[in-house]
């Protein structure tokens, strides 16, 4: 009824006639010039060449010793329970404490989700209630116990160890060769723990969600936290927040309001994971076979899009528009023009203070972009010497190193951090562990492409991996202006993402094989 609803047809024909004019007129010629031109560029771009680099064969042989004996050491324990269970199967089944744990662990998914729906929601600081980091250690833990019960009592369930790629595991093992080596183990000690906790999530996830059903599950409910985080945001914007002289160059930005940060440390903390989440529910709605969710969604999203807004966070806003043209290019390229044409004609509506803070992003006087500029230089000398062996894991340590270096920044004070995710990684991990977080990522996102032009008739997988790949092009691209795991709740918004998404090639590969997606 819909598709065929009056206004529907009236829409149609509207858009048709806009089409025919846009492709003769000048706009439309100058779009098709610059298409060629960057399709010139593309054939002999880094990029290009980095996704013509077969991945697949960097994936584990099931043949081979390597993974044999990784499958092994990995799975042992989940074996031996599996053993013990059923020895003692009717002992387990008559306790009733056994039988209730049981239950949590057969909905494991779904408590990771409700989980990650609290990460969102619990504020970073107030009088009753305040986010601990340490929480989601305890909590991964938890669910390595549940994981555990539901391998011993699932004859299908072990740690996907051939889920993820090689690069995974070197990372990892950079990660603990950071503490190792690090100029301090004890300051270094904190953050391997954060690491960790993100890599066991990713490992809970990718082995606990089976089905379609279980992800699509999952999505929705982060996707609610996500929502109550915009609201809480926009319930800031409407009381008002204090202008923060130290996170806006007032005189760049005048009459512009106090930054947003609903639950999160700062605006720029709290714009990244909006950053991240806002491409899930274009890929929900997109994905959506009923017109019902799809309007659900949109009204969901208008909080996260609205408070990102608010936040005046320049590089959350290039990374959204990053995330929005690479979810096009993989679904609707034709509509990128469009898109492109939206923008411009909502400039005019936009309150002045924003417009003026979009400015600032050309401008190499303020304040913001020149602070980072001496964060750079400063950092720099400090990455070249320790380049090949790295500092060790922290920014703790990387800046007790850098004090030890000449300071370019403001009054002499030594950077928190290199305001980039690959400075960052490469001061700490050196160039292997830079180079084995890379590879990864462009494997996962590599299979991911593959699997969205495969996929088919499958509209609500396409538009889920679809979301994941511009998610995480968007954050990256964020990433080259700000460390974005230096609040350990972004990092693990980030690896949720990266798990959801090696979830999505896996269900992908699944029903490829003859097993139903339910």
């Amino acid at each position: 009824m819909f598709e065929t609803s009056f206004f529907v047809n009236v829409f149609n024909k509207v858009a048709l006639f806009i089409s025919v004019v846009f492709k003769n007129s000048l706009i439309g010629s100058a779009w098709q010039a610059l298409k060629k031109v960057f399709q010139k560029l593309a054939q002999t771009s880094f990029f290009v060449k980095l996704a013509k680099l077969q991945f697949s064969k960097y994936s584990f042989n099931e043949n081979s010793l390597l993974y044999r004996w990784m499958d092994r050491l990995i799975n042992f324990l989940p074996w031996l329970l599996k053993k013990l269970y059923v020895r003692f199967e009717a002992a387990f089944k008559n306790s009733v404490l056994f039988r209730i744990v049981a239950f949590f662990a057969r909905n494991l998914s779904a408590l990771i989700a409700l989980f990650m729906l609290v990460v969102f929601v619990v504020p970073h600081k107030t009088s009753f209630i305040s986010w601990n980091n340490m929480h989601t250690a305890y909590a991964v833990i938890l669910f390595f116990i549940l994981f555990m019960i539901k391998a011993m009592i699932e004859e299908d369930t072990r740690i996907q160890v051939k889920a993820v790629n090689v690069f995974f595991y070197i990372f990892v093992i950079m990660v603990i060769y950071g503490l190792v080596t690090s100029f301090s183990f004890s300051l270094s000690l904190r953050f391997l723990v954060f690491h960790f906790t993100c890599f066991m999530l990713v490992l809970m996830m990718v082995s606990a969600i089976k089905t379609k059903e279980e992800l699509t599950t999952f999505i929705e409910l982060v996707l609610v936290g996500a929502t109550l985080c915009g609201l809480y945001g926009l319930y800031q914007a409407v009381k008002g927040v204090p202008v923060d002289v130290s996170q806006i160059d007032i005189s760049q930005n005048a009459g512009a309001p106090g930054r947003i940060y609903s639950t999160f440390e700062n605006p720029n903390n709290f714009a990244q994971v909006m950053t991240m989440m806002i491409p899930f529910y274009v890929g929900v709605i997109f994905g959506a076979k009923g017109i019902k969710k799809k309007i659900i969604f949109v009204l969901a999203a208008l909080p996260p899009v609205l408070s990102l807004l608010l936040t005046l966070s320049r590089t959350s806003w290039i990374g959204l528009a990053v995330a929005a043209f690479v979810f096009l290019l993989l679904t609707h390229p034709k509509v990128i023009p469009w898109l492109i044409v939206c923008g411009v004609l909502l400039l005019p509506v936009m309150p002045s203070y924003i417009i003026t803070r979009i400015g600032t992003i050309f401008k190499m006087n303020d304040s913001s972009i020149t602070y980072r500029f001496k964060i750079f230089k400063t950092m720099w000398p400090v990455i070249e010497d320790y380049s090949i062996t790295g500092i060790g894991l922290g920014n703790n340590i990387v800046s007790q190193i850098t004090n030890n270096y000449p300071i370019y920044t403001d009054y002499n004070k030594v950077p928190v951090h290199c305001h980039n995710l690959y400075l960052q990684v490469w001061a700490e991990m050196g160039i292997v562990g830079l180079t084995s977080l890379l590879m990864f990522i462009a494997a996962t996102i590599k299979s991911c492409i593959g699997k969205v032009r495969r996929l088919g008739e499958d509209l609500q997988m396409k538009y889920f991996l679809a979301s994941g790949v511009a998610s995480i092009s968007g954050i990256l691209v964020t990433a080259l202006g700000e460390y974005i795991w230096f609040y350990p709740r972004n990092m693990l918004v980030f690896w949720m993402i990266v798990g959801l998404m090696i979830v999505g090639l896996n269900l992908a590969r699944n029903a490829r094989h003859g097993e139903v997606m339910e």
